[in-house]
């Protein structure tokens, strides 16, 4: 198996994407009730020109959801009762503790060794996106880049033809209301109007996923996290809305399959399962 393995496709979107930047495009000043999308600066043509993208990151949380999911069903646990931490460190990929109290020497720990490889073998899933535990942090295995829009500025960048698409051609607002809940009479109430930008139905984006040196579990798993990630379709915020339908096309190697993962999982369901409820035995840890 190859140390490096490199998954490319395309995601085409069949609903308005929205996916909100922290900042407005530059040289613009923002308004309160307006939400840019996310944006990068590319050079072009001898300027710079902003093109709209969906952070890997985003999508990396959306699979690591999908992912804990799915394992707490395979192990038939209820994901309300498996305690605040493990909750968090599987939906979310956990947090660093903080050192010693103010005031006192913090003492050096080094990795707990025997422990993290533990982790990676009772939870692929942590081992694949990477986790903290207490002071443990596990670096992930999975690479994946951002979802880049197929636009004349870029396509070259990415070895496509160019569409005689520009960026700005791609993106437009939507108005949306606010009902102000409030206990004043009706005829007090206000009712803000803001607006959202948003990437038009059927754009296609560029995409890719990379595995560092996965084993055949994770990268097993990591056929599953796409297999949940095609059922979902979705990117973006704003879903309960309508928004973010998308349809996702990935190169796959033939002679892959998440079979291998859901087979370990299912032969190792009690030892997995006692390997949680030792160090996460209750409600708070």
């Amino acid at each position: 198996m190859s140390v490096i393995e490199t998954i490319r496709g395309t995601v085409k979107s069949l609903q308005p994407i929205v996916h909100g930047a922290d900042i407005p495009d530059e040289g613009i000043a923002a308004k309160g009730n307006e939400q840019f999308f996310r944006k990068m600066k590319v050079w072009y043509e001898g300027k710079a020109v902003h093109i709209p993208v969906i952070s890997g990151n985003s999508i990396r949380g959306i699979m690591r959801r999908l992912g804990a999911q799915s394992f707490l069903e395979m192990l038939e646990l209820d994901p309300e009762r498996i305690g605040r931490k493990l909750h968090y460190l599987l939906y979310s990929g956990g947090s660093l503790e903080t050192g010693a109290a103010k005031g006192r020497q913090k003492a050096k720990q080094e990795p707990n060794r025997p422990f993290v490889e533990e982790l990676r073998e009772h939870i692929p899933l942590a081992s694949l996106m990477g986790c903290s535990y207490k002071r443990q942090l596990l670096h992930g295995k999975l690479i994946t880049d951002f979802l880049v829009p197929i636009v004349d500025e870029v396509a070259e960048l990415y070895g496509q033809p160019k569409p005689g698409i520009r960026a700005a051609e791609i993106t437009d607002w939507m108005f949306y209301t606010r009902q102000d809940r409030s206990d004043y009479p009706q005829s007090d109430r206000n009712q803000m109007i803001y607006k959202t930008e948003y990437i038009v139905p059927n754009t296609t984006f560029v995409h890719g996923f990379t595995l560092m040196g996965a084993s055949g579990v994770e990268t097993a798993l990591f056929y599953h996290l796409l297999e949940e990630l095609n059922r979902y379709g979705r990117v973006g915020g704003k879903v309960a809305q309508g928004h973010g339908k998308v349809e996702f096309r990935y190169t796959l190697q033939a002679d892959r399959s998440s079979e291998p993962y859901i087979r370990y999982i299912e032969k190792n369901k009690e030892t997995i399962a006692a390997f949680l409820q030792s160090n996460w035995n209750n409600g708070e840890n």
